[in-house]
């Protein structure tokens, strides 16, 4: 468990950053030494890259943004199910937890479905293919374990269902953080 936690903390280390575009003015070698002569030389201007609005920022590579909710609600909620052997009081707040991961499940998989076109023939069809499967695997455990939450008599299974929601959510994380960062 603790080697699992530790992949999330190191997940952005090698992203790639594009360096900012800047404006460069080019002045000719040799400057003229009267006005009349500095206004009729022309300086080449390079015109700096159109940056992206806010609103095209959130939109773009939406999986991306909504999928750590699923998964931060999700291993939130298993925790607080392993912990709520000793301490009852946890179990409401693990079923919100897993109730909005759930929700959020939906949408991630919706966004992520957009998102697909850009592996199609490429090398890394396998992973997304696997990553898809465990997503559905991961959506599908949250909203059992919500309504095992719900439900007195599926209790029994809690402690189990939620090593397995830690294990599944894990796993497609980690299939997801190498189609991210590849």
């Amino acid at each position: 468990m603790l080697l699992i936690s530790v992949f999330p903390l190191t997940a952005h280390e090698k992203h790639n950053k594009k360096p900012e575009p800047q404006t460069q003015v080019l002045q000719p070698e040799e400057s003229p030494s009267t006005p009349e002569a500095k206004a009729a030389e022309p300086e080449i201007i390079m015109e700096e890259e159109t940056l992206p609005s806010l609103s095209e920022l959130m939109l773009t590579h939406l999986h991306n943004k909504i999928v750590h909710f699923p998964l931060a609600f999700g291993m939130a909620g298993a925790l607080f199910v392993l912990l709520s052997r000793r301490k009852p009081q946890f179990e409401s707040s693990a079923k919100i937890l897993w109730g909005l991961g759930a929700v959020a499940a939906i949408a991630a998989y919706f966004t992520g479905q957009l998102q697909e076109e850009a592996f199609e023939n490429s090398y890394l069809e396998e992973i997304l293919e696997l990553h898809e499967n465990l997503g559905i695997a991961s959506g599908l455990s949250l909203w059992v374990g919500f309504l095992a939450l719900m439900f007195t008599r599926w209790k029994q299974f809690l402690m189990f269902w939620a090593v397995v929601v830690l294990v599944v959510i894990s796993i497609t994380g980690f299939c997801g953080g190498i189609l991210a960062h590849a």
